[in-house]
């Protein structure tokens, strides 16, 4: 059939674009620039050039729990999310080279990684008929990185027709690009919650952060909490469809220290000899304060059971 899409190769001429040909007016005059655009943008990129992206990525983790003493609990975890990928170009000659410069050729590899470990002592009792005790206490560190690096030919064109190599250019550098970022935080947090005849509990919650995103001079913060709880299904008569109601309400302290480098002086240089970019830090707030009450209560009217939740912030 005499499609577009059938036509993006010139067999009569070596299998290059047919629009780039001489005679293309004569043979095909119909169309003018948005047939150009939509055969050598759209059509050729899809029949003709490769774009390849391969991509691994590995989840794991591994959870030990010691029961050290009644009620008293020690709970290791650590894991990491690595993700590889390499992105490869392959974009062909359109016109011989005799007459014109082309084809391309790059190739990209990243790695991102994330590992985190964190350690929970936790204890659990009764401190008499009425009052109970729930508290524990952790730390915390997480690394992150982040590095790509990236070769693309250059506009001068390839020495050999579709030959996809870095060697086959005529013109050197071939021009390269990269990326690293690193980020590292250590945290410590506890907890203690206090219970009465199982129906009001008053906790109390803080965690102080060490971030490397942060500015050397400012990079600890401390976010402290407090919330109170009531499962009012306990004290109060309630229907028979209601096994569970609670209200709870809270303050704390929240954030996270930000994008990373955003708070760094950062300095940059191009390829080959181009000027040094200088960006100074910005100023720095890590925490934000949050006030939120909520309820949640579950009913059940035999064979369903429902959960119904509420929220204020």
């Amino acid at each position: 059939m005499n499609l577009l899409r059938t036509q993006i190769v010139d067999q009569a001429n070596d299998d290059y674009f047919w629009w780039n040909m001489e005679n293309r007016q004569t043979r095909y005059p119909v169309g003018g620039i948005v047939r150009d655009q939509l055969a050598g943008n759209y059509l050729w990129n899809q029949t003709q050039n490769s774009y390849d992206n391969t991509r691994d990525h590995f989840i794991n983790s591994a959870t030990l729990s010691f029961d050290l003493y009644k009620g008293l609990k020690l709970e290791v975890l650590g894991g990491f999310d690595l993700i590889m990928q390499e992105n490869e170009t392959k974009e062909k000659i359109r016109r011989p080279l005799s007459v014109a410069e082309g084809g391309r050729y790059s190739l990209k590899n990243s790695k991102d990684a994330f590992y985190n470990g964190q350690a929970i002592l936790s204890y659990d009792t009764r401190l008499s008929s009425d009052f109970s005790l729930f508290a524990y206490a952790g730390g915390t560190i997480q690394h992150y990185s982040s590095e790509w690096t990236s070769r693309t030919t250059p506009n001068s064109g390839f020495i050999s027709r579709d030959f996809f190599s870095f060697k086959n250019v005529k013109t050197t550098p071939v021009l390269s690009d990269g990326y690293r970022a690193y980020s590292q935080l250590y945290g410590a947090f506890g907890s203690v919650q206090f219970g009465f005849r199982d129906y009001l509990y008053l906790e109390f919650q803080g965690r102080n952060d060490w971030s490397s995103i942060l500015p050397s001079n400012n990079n600890s913060y401390f976010y402290p909490g407090v919330s109170a709880s009531r499962i009012f299904t306990e004290t109060f008569k309630m229907p028979s469809w209601m096994s569970f109601g609670k209200f709870r309400a809270s303050f704390a302290d929240l954030g996270k220290p930000g994008p990373i480098y955003f708070s760094n002086q950062v300095y940059d240089q191009g390829n080959y000899g181009s000027a040094i970019t200088y960006s100074p830090a910005p100023p720095v707030r890590p925490q934000i304060s949050n006030l939120s009450a909520d309820a949640n209560w579950n009913w059940v009217s035999k064979p369903v059971s429902s959960t119904t939740d509420w929220a204020w912030k």
